[in-house]
């Protein structure tokens, strides 16, 4: 912490020293009235004020004085301020952006989505847009933008996670025909999450997901077999599934 000057630090002025002189003496002055009685006190006190020194003070401002302020603001006055930005602007704007996003193809409004919400690509991470253009991409018929909302949900990411409103948007992805999707909602039904839990289901939806040739789908199937989870333990057909994803998986990334 900074030191600070007291009183005794070096290369103070002359008339600090005058200074310090005249509040000993003061001091010394007052430890001498501890002996005086109470009417010396009171002869020593400041003389009450006369009429006539009331009269010097500076007269009270007159009504008229109190006249010449600056006068209040008006209401007028207040509207005179620039204005803030009208609601009809802010309309056009909107229907702009609007007007933008609707030139947009779905898969560009997906891709948009994505970078919004992994921050790639030059922008910023934003939950809020990222779902605004997986929202518009969806309205498109883009499958895989709900699919996305639905994982989102499904995992609490960017919202609080919500299994129900996660099966609600892979049931869309399901309507719009996107494999991961179709793969998700089943992963939903095998393990009861914002759903009673239903192995038949489940298996159909991985069955019809594989026929689009969705790998994780393959996968859950192996792993439904291996386990015997409502279906009849069988190595040999988890074997096969395993393997038939392994290979859609290769050629997946063979393609990319």
């Amino acid at each position: 912490m900074m030191s600070l000057c007291v009183m005794g630090c070096g290369g103070e002025k002359d008339d600090a020293d005058d200074d310090k002189k005249d509040r000993v003496d003061k001091a010394g002055q007052l430890l001498d009235r501890d002996g005086e009685d109470d009417e010396d006190e009171d002869e020593d006190k400041e003389p009450a004020k006369s009429e006539e020194d009331e009269d010097d003070k500076e007269p009270a401002k007159s009504e008229e004085d109190e006249d010449d302020k600056e006068p209040a603001k008006s209401e007028d006055d207040e509207e005179d301020k620039e204005p803030v930005k009208a609601d009809d602007d802010e309309d056009e704007d909107r229907k702009k952006a609007e007007a933008l996003m609707n030139g947009l193809s779905a898969e560009e409004l997906y891709d948009l989505g994505t970078d919004y919400r992994y921050g790639e690509n030059g922008v910023e991470q934003d939950y809020d847009k990222a779902f605004e253009y997986y929202q518009k991409a969806m309205e498109k018929g883009y499958g895989a933008a709900a699919n996305s909302i639905g994982y989102m949900y499904h995992h609490g990411e960017g919202v609080e996670k919500d299994y129900v409103k996660a099966v609600e948007y892979y049931e869309k992805g399901v309507e719009l025909n996107e494999p991961v999707a179709i793969t998700n909602l089943a992963y939903m039904y095998e393990h009861g999450y914002g759903v009673e839990t239903d192995y038949a289901l489940a298996l159909e939806l991985y069955e019809k997901s594989l026929s689009m040739n969705e790998g994780m789908a393959a996968n859950n199937l192996g792993w439904m077999y291996e386990h015997g989870k409502g279906v009849e333990q069988s190595y040999e057909k988890a074997y096969e599934y395993y393997m038939e994803g392994l290979k859609l998986y290769s050629n997946a990334q063979w393609q990319e």
